[in-house]
């Protein structure tokens, strides 16, 4: 009875071994399917990701494009807006130069004899002139000032580092700073009033000018100006309008007249007197025109010659190889003397 126990103890071990063998073989198994599981899903979330990645950037790569698109058009269009206005800026400015041009002669020959008017003008020149010297006297005595400080600034804290430098004083404990100021003093430094700086320069205070508008002078006092007699002043005030000559001048008077030279000049072709290796010598200038030097004319008959002229001392004049012609020997035995005697 004993064995039969002992055996049925030994079966239930071995089929206790193998159920634990087969457990333990089981959970190997599950644990390699749930690693292999986890790397294909980790897998498969990064393809996830650089699916969702490419598709983010081509959308944005997208919006982008668009946007440079609006952006450039907008600028494109300023551009092309800006260019017709200086268009129309430049084509309005060639019409309104003329009535400019008109007016302003219109309103010097209005201006230019009336000697109240006239005298008001140079009146308010002279104040306007007087405020504005004034005023650069003023800048001027500011900036002198102002230079003054910064060099005692710098001046002063170079004396202050080269003090501390230079002091071989030693003392207990914390060194205190001498020269900086304590909190009550720069408190009350900070309270303290502000004196005002003289000038260096003292500008005269300006004289309350005469006020010219609407001024006419009463009869029984003598005019002052050009005129000494009332009765020269009256007619000079009642004078018809008579344009001079300064005005009555065209605007553009100059263009035409380089326009005018332009022409002329191409014309007559004014050339500078050049030197050419094409010409027959190197003493003689090369003309380019129909009636310009040849070998044995030196003169030209051009109207170049009428300005330049240049003789040739050293070329020889031209003997003729023919035989002596009997009308010839009353003026000479060659050409040369021939045109001697002509001229």
């Amino acid at each position: 009875m004993s064995l039969y126990l002992s055996y049925g103890k030994l079966l239930i071990d071995q089929l206790d071994l193998a159920i634990t063998q087969k457990y333990e073989e089981a959970e190997r198994f599950r644990r390699t399917e749930h690693l292999a599981a986890c790397k294909l899903q980790k897998w498969w979330k990064k393809i996830l990701l650089k699916l969702k990645d490419r598709k983010r950037t081509r959308a944005s790569t997208m919006v982008l494009g668009f946007m440079r698109k609006v952006v450039s058009t907008k600028k494109v269009e300023l551009i092309e807006n800006h260019k017709k206005t200086m268009k129309l800026r430049k084509q309005y400015g060639k019409h309104v130069t003329p009535l400019q041009a008109l007016w302003r002669g219109y309103y010097s020959r209005k201006t230019i004899m009336d000697f109240y008017k006239r005298k008001a003008l140079l009146e308010a020149v002279v104040k306007k002139n007087e405020e504005t010297r004034s005023h650069l006297h003023k800048m001027h005595n500011l900036q002198l000032r102002m230079e003054r400080w910064r060099r005692h600034s710098y001046m002063a804290n170079a004396r202050k580092s080269i003090h501390f430098l230079i002091s071989t004083r030693a003392r207990e404990g914390i060194p205190e700073n001498v020269i900086e100021k304590t909190a009550e003093e720069a408190a009350a430094l900070k309270r303290k009033k502000r004196h005002t700086v003289e000038p260096l320069v003292i500008v005269q205070p300006l004289p309350s000018p005469r006020r010219y508008k609407n001024y006419v002078p009463p009869d029984d006092i003598e005019c002052f100006g050009p005129f000494r007699r009332k009765e020269s002043v009256i007619e000079q005030k009642k004078r018809p309008l008579e344009p001079t000559l300064r005005v009555s001048t065209s605007y553009n008077i100059t263009e035409r007249e380089r326009k005018k030279d332009k022409q002329e000049s191409w014309i007559k072709c004014i050339q500078k007197p050049m030197k050419f290796a094409t010409a027959s010598s190197k003493c003689t200038n090369y003309d380019r025109t129909l009636w310009g030097q040849t070998e044995y004319n030196p003169r030209d008959f051009c109207n170049k010659t009428i300005r330049y002229e240049s003789q040739c001392k050293n070329k020889l004049p031209f003997i003729s190889q023919v035989p002596v012609i009997p009308l010839f020997d009353r003026l000479g035995k060659s050409y040369a003397e021939r045109s001697k005697l002509i001229k």
